[in-house]
């Protein structure tokens, strides 16, 4: 019996020693398993070395010791050998020699397994003390050398695989050899480490910007969190609020331990908002870890989160960049008169013209442009995305597809109204545009400003520069919204819609067009003034238009916008433009773009002559 409790007292001891040993140690990588896997790349043969580069302050690396590295292989048949090693010296590629330790791989641990991402572990014969604590200039080289038979590599390719590439590190992991050098991204290489600052048991949140909700409703947060300790983490307890309420105190169960040093994870959490349609502090605290106190030294983070009374009508913005010399051009000019067409009022467009007669060269070389500009034709929605004004996202169609980038902009929601008011001053060359902005939430800070672009339709000139090729003039391979330019000439002559003629603030918006504090649904307005005695672009009073944009000026996206036409046009003192031939009409006559008289029941894009003589694009 006493043999027996002893054997059971020894095992037990065993079991918690190996236990102890298990918990003091973590692997750490830019790259976790909870990143998912993509093949970097393969090798060819010879030697490759894969490494990083820790450089202090690491908040979870400086103090601790190394003890190993491991790497993920797909096919370890035709490797041959895999060497760790540790040098605070420059890396010299294959040929330099760590001045800390190298260790050969076991010749077991490289036999094929044939299971793609099986680690190849390499433990050092001694731990290395990386990142002190005193010295903030401190860093350290650790990688593998890693020896690839190229005879056998033909037949059995052994691949590195890293991180999925939306989750890629910049200058995280680099590989190098006799062909290949510089900045991978996250490999799928880890290093054992223990001791320093690390806590057996510590989650740190890790919040990322949060939607806006709508006060007093329900909702589900998804909050990040971070593991900083060496113990898996298997469940948490934290606490969330939300400005001065606290929201809930709350309890989760991992669905599986969270081992790995570094690696997030999310929890997601049911609440019911608070009433105040505000600019709040929403607060994550983790109190406990597995059921013991949390040892994060940060174990609390706050991010803000707006709560509205209501969400915003939400208008696309178009910016549309072209010019007459550019051949694929009209494409783009179609592609704003279809969406005119079906989103009507929801949508905006600005054509932006680009060394033609019809330039504004603020707008033209403006920063806002440029960040997006792709070769013309080609446009930005809501300064978020960029991509062609008739094919959208997919540059090899040959089909009307930006209605669909339109759609998803739409869906976004926003914290504010915009509605615009414009008319002609009775000095005959100032137009006058109100904007009036409804924030649907209070807060005493805020990152908005407004900025306005003056807009023209029905612009026509006979010099040169206004003549546009057509190059799909009879074209065969495109589809149905296309068929206006098919059967068009192979030279257009206008008029040309939505073109720019003026703007005030395009890049990030007019200081002080935004007053703080915001105040929950009180509109606040900002009057704009554009002098068009000088502006040559001004045809036809009556048919100008202008456009308010609200640019988050953090994120230099476009919020929301507003678009009024012009009124007024009787004190302009400008004659309405007509054509030669249309005055004495009785009745609209319609032509396609090259000039060809079509029918009224004639489909696409026409040219319309008023009676007055006035012209405009019409999409039947």
């Amino acid at each position: 019996m006493t043999n027996r409790c002893f054997s059971l007292l020894t095992a037990l001891l065993l079991l918690i020693a190996t236990a102890t040993a298990d918990n003091s140690q973590a692997w750490w990588g830019y790259w976790n398993s909870s990143m998912g896997t993509d093949v970097q790349t393969t090798l060819s043969g010879g030697q490759t070395n894969c490494y990083v580069r820790l450089v202090a302050p690491n908040d979870l690396l400086t103090g601790t010791s190394l003890h190993g590295v491991r790497i993920y292989l797909s096919d370890k048949t035709a490797v041959t050998g895999v060497k760790a090693w540790a040098s605070v010296g420059a890396v010299n590629w294959t040929s330099a020699q760590p001045d800390r330790q190298q260790k050969e791989a076991a010749a077991a641990d490289l036999r094929d397994v044939n299971n793609d991402g099986q680690a190849t572990e390499v433990i050092f014969d001694e731990p290395i003390d990386i990142l002190p604590a005193n010295n903030r200039y401190a860093s350290i080289y650790v990688g593998v050398l890693i020896s690839v038979d190229a005879t056998l590599a033909a037949q059995h390719p052994c691949q590195l695989l890293s991180a999925s590439k939306e989750q890629s590190v910049p200058n995280s992991c680099f590989i190098a050899n006799a062909d290949r050098s510089g900045s991978q991204g996250p490999l799928a290489l880890q290093l054992l480490v223990s001791g320093g600052q690390l806590g057996a048991t510590s989650v740190s949140p890790q919040l990322a910007e949060q939607p806006m909700l709508i006060a007093g409703d329900a909702a589900t947060l998804q909050l990040g969190m971070r593991n900083d300790g060496l113990q898996a983490v298997e469940s948490i307890d934290y606490t969330v609020s939300v400005g001065a309420h606290t929201v809930a105190n709350a309890h989760a169960d991992l669905p599986s331990p969270i081992d790995e040093l570094g690696a997030t994870f999310s929890v997601s959490l049911p609440v019911n908002m608070p009433t105040e349609a505000a600019l709040h502090d929403l607060t994550v605290s983790v109190t406990r870890v597995n059921g013991v106190d949390n040892l994060s030294d940060t174990p609390q983070a706050s991010t803000p989160q707006v709560l509205l009374q209501q969400y915003g009508l939400k208008r696309a913005v178009m910016e549309e960049y072209t010019g007459t010399w550019c051949p694929n051009c009209p494409r783009g000019d179609l592609g704003l008169h279809l969406l005119d067409s079906q989103f009507g009022d929801r949508f905006i467009g600005i054509s932006i013209h680009h060394d033609d007669p019809m330039t504004t060269p603020d707008y033209d070389t403006s920063p806002a442009k440029l960040r997006f500009l792709d070769g013309y034709p080609s446009c930005a929605i809501d300064r978020l995305i960029a991509c062609d004004p008739y094919l959208g996202l997919d540059l090899f169609a040959k089909e009307f597809l930006t209605d669909r980038v339109v759609s998803d902009a739409l869906q976004h929601k926003v914290e504010a109204d915009v509605a615009v008011e414009a008319a002609w001053e009775a000095d005959g060359h100032t137009i006058t545009a109100q904007a009036a902005t409804t924030f649907w939430y209070t807060a005493a800070t805020a990152h908005h400003q407004l900025a306005f672009v003056l807009v023209a339709d029905g612009l026509t000139g006979t010099e040169k520069g206004w003549e546009q090729y057509n190059p799909y003039s009879g074209a065969t391979d495109w589809d149905e919204p296309m068929q206006p330019l098919v059967e068009s000439g192979r030279y257009l002559y206008g008029p040309y819609d939505h073109v720019a003629i003026d703007v005030a603030g395009i890049d990030n918006g007019l200081q002080g067009s935004i007053s703080l504090p915001l105040t929950c649904g009180k509109a606040q307005t900002y009057v704009q003034r554009f002098d068009t005695s000088d502006n040559v672009l001004v045809q036809d009073p009556d048919r100008l238009s202008v456009v308010a944009l609200l640019i988050d000026t953090v994120t230099g996206q476009i919020v929301n916008a507003g678009k009024a036409h012009v009124t007024g046009s009787e004190h302009s003192g400008i004659a309405t433009a007509t054509l030669e031939g249309a005055k004495g009409l009785t009745a609209p006559h319609l032509y396609r773009l090259d000039g060809r008289a079509v029918s009224p029941a004639s489909k696409g894009l026409v040219i319309e002559r008023r009676a007055d003589g006035s012209v405009r694009k019409r999409l039947q």
